[in-house]
């Protein structure tokens, strides 16, 4: 599924392409503004890409690899492979260079995803890069912050751009979210907590579970 890149029959098999949707993507909100959003993984059959989908399907694999890390060789037969890191990790490592793209520099904010609409007359496609939701951010700085603890052994540097990356996500999302229940916002500190101990995420954390704890003892008594 892999967007941005030849393909061959080696590693795709019926599903080899050549290079696709290299051109820059406008803003959904601003037509005039054009990015390259290129790379990350196909999510649907005209090449749509989403944050939130993204990180829960990497969460899951990093999941996977962090409890079955033995089970994950670097011989899966993908372009990396031979390379010293596990191939999973090189495979997500390619979504996650998309990711970097979709958050502001300035901000820290996250855009939502990139949508590819085929255009009237047969005119081929346009890619539109959806507007920043806290929802992105907040999954963003959970996959980010959780790849770049996993992929530290391999490359320290990588792994910190990655956590830096995480770091400015949750800051846009303390500044602009007030949401206190938030099961993306619980999974986004308790990563950045694990891989920075970042106080903020401490206080989140534990203001999150005593209000869980709260909530089952009412359900419990009503």
């Amino acid at each position: 599924n892999r967007c941005g890149i030849t393909l061959t029959r080696e590693y795709a098999g019926e599903m080899a392409h050549n290079a696709c949707h290299t051109g820059k993507a406008v803003l959904r909100e601003d037509i005039s503004v054009s990015l390259d959003v290129s790379g990350g993984w196909h999510q649907d059959e005209l090449g749509s890409k989403n944050v939130e989908k993204a990180a829960r399907n990497i969460g899951i694999m990093l999941l996977a690899y962090e409890l079955y890390g033995e089970s994950f060789t670097e011989n899966m037969g993908i372009p990396e492979s031979g390379n010293g890191i596990p191939d999973i990790l090189d495979e997500i490592k390619y979504e996650i260079e998309w990711l970097l793209k979709m958050q502001d520099p300035v901000t820290g904010a996250v855009y939502e995803g990139v949508t590819v609409c085929e255009q009237e007359n047969g005119k081929g496609t346009v890619s539109y890069v959806e507007p920043a939701t806290m929802q992105s951010g907040k999954a963003f700085a959970m996959v980010l912050a959780k790849f770049s603890y996993l992929y530290q052994n391999f490359d320290t540097e990588y792994a910190t751009n990655c956590l830096k990356a995480a770091d400015r996500a949750w800051k846009y999302t303390e500044l602009n979210d007030d949401s206190t229940t938030d099961e993306w916002k619980f999974a986004a500190a308790a990563e950045l907590y694990r891989a920075s101990g970042l106080k903020s995420c401490h206080r989140y954390i534990t203001e999150y579970l005593l209000q869980e704890e709260e909530k089952k003892e009412l359900d419990e008594v009503t």
